[in-house]
């Protein structure tokens, strides 16, 4: 079997991209910036980007088991996911697990889409709906809000999210890669627990040894810092949808998923800044 990982700059694509390679597997990472793949253990890099279909033949070649996630940001992901799927079936792939999103059966209609397309394309398949990733608030978006002790956000103060770590992910797409367990199968993964964001900063603030805030803003003031920030426009707009999604509850609830999957607890925030920060 040759494994297709697509986004292996990723925090979810590298994990994956490292333990499959750890199992002795031929990995194939993909990403626009083969440059940025650090990845340990043996593999192959090749340059693949969705908006560029020259690019799908090359990564393609001989793979018979995929790991797609969306491209961030892409304002019309149907319009390269579904081209996308047609050309790996066509290729002679045999299975796909794809990385959505958490409340996906209530948002992200767009997305919806896709995981509909695959479903029907006669593809092995496995659909993957995570939650908020805890490497958000380390090397992701949230980052430099936490190191400037003040996260500004839209999300309701009422609101609670299940952050997940990315390797707990990539752990589950992995079985659904190597195994048969999980096939035509859609699971939602969570962390062990629903955190509020004074409960999150809380955790941050131990963490960082300082003290780090929840404020909540409206929504047009956190469009105008985006913006100025130089986010494009259809950007901030799909991160004000997660912001609506946060206040609707759509991020709150815990799965013991991962934990059925992998046999371990899914790691918690606590313990993975801990294991980050120090």
């Amino acid at each position: 079997m040759k494994f297709l990982v697509i986004g292996a700059t990723g925090n979810i694509g590298s994990s994956l991209a490292e333990q499959l390679s750890g199992e002795g597997r031929h990995v194939c990472a993909a990403s626009r910036n083969v440059q940025g793949i650090h990845v340990q253990g043996a593999l192959d890099k090749v340059v693949f980007d969705y908006d560029d279909p020259t690019s799908w033949i090359t990564a393609l070649s001989g793979v018979t088991r995929i790991f797609m996630i969306p491209k961030a940001g892409d304002p019309c992901p149907d319009e390269t996911l579904l081209p996308f799927i047609d050309a790996a079936a066509a290729a002679g792939a045999e299975r796909i697990v794809f990385s959505t999103a958490m409340g996906l059966d209530k948002d992200w209609r767009v997305l919806c889409a896709a995981e509909d397309h695959l479903i029907k394309s006669g593809l092995e398949y496995t659909i993957l709906r995570p939650g908020w990733f805890m490497q958000n608030f380390t090397r992701g978006f949230l980052s430099q809000s936490v190191k400037s002790g003040l996260i500004a956000f839209p999300a309701g103060r009422g609101s609670r999210l299940s952050f997940i770590d990315t390797r707990d992910i990539a752990g589950v797409a992995k079985v659904a890669l190597c195994d048969d367990d999980l096939l035509g199968g859609e699971f939602t993964l969570t962390g062990p627990e629903s955190l509020s964001w004074e409960e999150t900063t809380g955790l941050l603030s131990a963490a960082y040894g300082g003290t780090v805030c929840y404020e909540e803003v409206t929504e047009k003031q956190w469009r105008d810092t985006l913006l100025s920030a130089g986010l494009r426009p259809y950007r901030v707009e799909q991160m004000l949808q997660m912001a609506r999604g946060m206040r609707e509850g759509l991020y709150e609830n815990v799965t013991e998923t991962v934990t059925a999957i992998l046999g371990r607890p899914a790691y918690g925030l606590q313990a993975y800044l801990a294991e980050q920060i120090l």
